[in-house]
């Protein structure tokens, strides 16, 4: 059974912050997501896992609403490379329920410097 885990060190931005960011932003926020998985996991994955649990715990000092929380960048990420996914690293098959299982977990952090998202990605 294949299991990835790594730490970001940002928390995931929340829905609002996400529409309010200009566009090239977004674009750089993509890259430095992936790379930052990248370098959290070591290395891209032989072969994605078909039907994955990701399971994110996103650190931060105030509790988000529960419909402020996204994943969708994260997932992209996940997904193997294309070219609707360019920056793709492929741990897991696709973004779709056939294929992934998602929890998403709040955690109150105590600072700010202790803010953070933790994924581990596991094949079921």
């Amino acid at each position: 059974m294949r299991e990835y885990a790594f730490r970001l060190a940002a928390p995931l931005p929340l829905l609002n912050t996400w529409e309010r960011m200009h566009f090239r932003a977004k674009s750089r926020f993509k890259v430095a997501l992936a790379w930052e998985i990248l370098a959290g996991i070591g290395r891209k994955p032989d072969a994605p896992i078909e039907r994955a649990h990701v399971k994110v715990w996103r650190h931060s000092v105030r509790e988000p609403d529960n419909d402020g929380l996204i994943v969708k960048h994260l997932l992209d990420s996940l997904q193997p490379a294309s070219k609707r996914h360019p920056y793709g690293i492929g741990v897991i098959a696709g973004d779709d329920p056939a294929h992934v299982e998602c929890k998403i977990h709040h955690v109150t952090a105590k600072r700010r410097s202790d803010q953070g998202t933790v994924v581990v990605v596991s094949e079921i």
